[in-house]
């Protein structure tokens, strides 16, 4: 029994001492004499073998009648290859290996031990360079992996020409058989997959797009359906990419990340681990190893304190992490004011600089400030969710938590001071409220129009102070002036 079959079409089967081969009935028969001596209807076949176990290096390896196999290709023990898949000549599979009906394993690609490839699924194609797979992984149905980039500076390997060979028919007559291509040589690509992965139906994961690079995607990571990874990305372990995840060419992904759904990532970005993207947002800019970004252009919006949780991290770790964090992005009167010195005064600190993932932080940010790097996320003084402002700025003069309240008019900070979310010292968006004293602006104390003050007024935009609410074209009164701040219904815009 030969050890590998080769379908190449419906009509007759020939056979030969290497494989079994498949031949279309409208094949001219000088072709069907040159490439076997025998040939046989492939109904007869079929019946020969009743969809059998085939022996495949002394171990039974189902393959189907109908599947494509190259009599090159390398199978493992216990390999099962469905019906209308193809394997090429330089594939090499596992054992234990699965391919459903319709897979195609094509080009120089290994894959290991009990990986299953779904209906449609294509691993590899035949440009330079090579596809490896590592050992329990899972290609979903319709994905494509280890195929071209779609970088247009890669150099593709062009067809050169054609060998072909010359038979003899009846005498004088000849006949050109094509035999193989010439191509002149592109660029080697590649691509390097860990073990255990799950990666699930329609995803695209492309080889690199230069010889000394490679798109590597490590172990136990699940990359849900339709995500794409382009060329030259890096990824670590046990992250999940929930559906329609875009990275575009050379993002680097650490470990234990998390992205929700329809997240996209710009070139050269840094994804930190124990991350976490909201769903639906564009990062253009490095994340920072523990936080949580968000937004159409994605801006810092605190730890990922649920993710650390279930990740092990300890409450002592998560408190000084969330120190860490408020020193660097939640400045106080008195701070530095440059980030740099921010970084450098907590890796000096007794305390916080002697804690791993406060110096992994550090380290973090720091490193999205090199030269080839874009910086990190955009992020809120005084706020996890405040006003937009770009990392290495320094605050705005006269941004700083200490109320001017009083009497008569409160003048506010500054309009580049930020507003957030919540019940913190910065601002009450819709719900902050002041007691006694209230400075002005989108700060402490101040309500979006509701918000109250005890015996010192309630601001819309600036705010107003004690004893003399102020509304001058900025915010609203409150009814007359001296009145309390109880947003009466006389409240007017000024």
């Amino acid at each position: 029994m030969p050890q590998n079959p080769q379908i190449l079409d419906d009509g007759f089967a020939s056979r030969n001492s290497k494989a079994i081969v498949l031949c279309s009935s409208t094949t001219p028969s000088a072709m069907l004499l040159h490439l076997t001596p025998h040939v046989i209807p492939l109904a007869d076949f079929k019946e020969e073998q009743k969809m059998s176990c085939m022996e495949t290096g002394g171990s039974s390896s189902f393959i189907h009648p109908s599947a494509v196999v190259h009599p090159d290709a390398i199978l493992g023990q216990g390999v099962s290859v469905g019906p209308f898949c193809t394997v090429g000549p330089s594939a090499n599979l596992g054992n234990g290996c699965q391919l459903y009906p319709g897979s195609h394993v094509c080009g120089h690609t290994k894959i290991g031990d009990d990986c299953t490839l779904m209906m449609g699924a294509v691993v590899g194609d035949d440009l330079p360079g090579s596809t490896v797979i590592g050992n329990n992984n899972l290609i979903g149905h319709h994905a494509v992996v280890g195929i071209k980039c779609q970088d247009l500076k890669y150099k593709v390997a062009k067809k050169y020409g054609m060998v072909y060979e010359i038979v003899a028919i009846q005498h004088a007559l000849d006949l050109l058989i094509p035999k193989e291509l010439i191509y002149l040589p592109g660029n080697e690509c590649f691509l390097e997959i860990g073990d255990n992965n799950e990666i699930r139906e329609y995803v695209s994961i492309h080889r690199s797009s230069h010889p000394d690079e490679k798109t590597i995607i490590g172990a136990n990571n699940l990359i849900m359906g339709s995500c794409h990874i382009a060329h030259d990305c890096k990824m670590g372990n046990y992250n999940i990419f929930a559906n329609n995840t875009l990275l575009a060419g050379h993002v680097n992904v650490e470990n234990y990340t998390h992205t929700a759904g329809a997240t996209v990532i710009h070139q050269f970005c840094h994804i930190g681990s124990f991350s976490f993207i909201g769903g639906g947002s564009v990062v253009s800019q490095d994340v920072p190893k523990y936080t949580m970004v968000s937004g159409e252009r994605a801006e810092l919006r605190g730890l990922n304190l649920e993710g650390l949780r279930r990740r092990g991290f300890s409450v002592g770790e998560i408190k000084s992490l969330r120190t860490a964090y408020r020193k660097i992005f939640m400045p106080s009167e008195g701070s530095c004011h440059s980030i740099e010195d921010r970084l450098t005064e907590l890796e000096k600190d007794d305390e916080l600089g002697q804690v791993a993932a406060v110096c992994l932080m550090v380290e973090s940010i720091r490193d999205s400030f090199a030269e080839d790097r874009r910086g990190i996320c955009k992020f809120s003084f005084g706020g996890e969710g405040g006003r937009r402002r770009l990392m290495g700025s320094s605050e705005p003069s006269g941004a700083s938590e200490t109320p001017t309240g009083g009497s008569g008019e409160a003048h506010a900070p500054s309009w580049d001071y930020s507003w957030g979310w919540g019940s913190t010292p910065t601002s009450g968006w819709g719900y902050g409220s002041g007691s006694g004293k209230s400075p002005n602006g989108f700060a402490r104390g101040s309500g979006f129009g509701f918000g109250s003050g005890s015996g010192s007024g309630s601001g819309y935009g600036y705010g107003s102070g004690s004893g003399g609410a102020h509304g001058g074209g900025h915010g609203s009164g409150n009814g007359n002036e001296g009145s309390d701040g109880d947003g009466d219904n006389n409240n007017k815009r000024g």
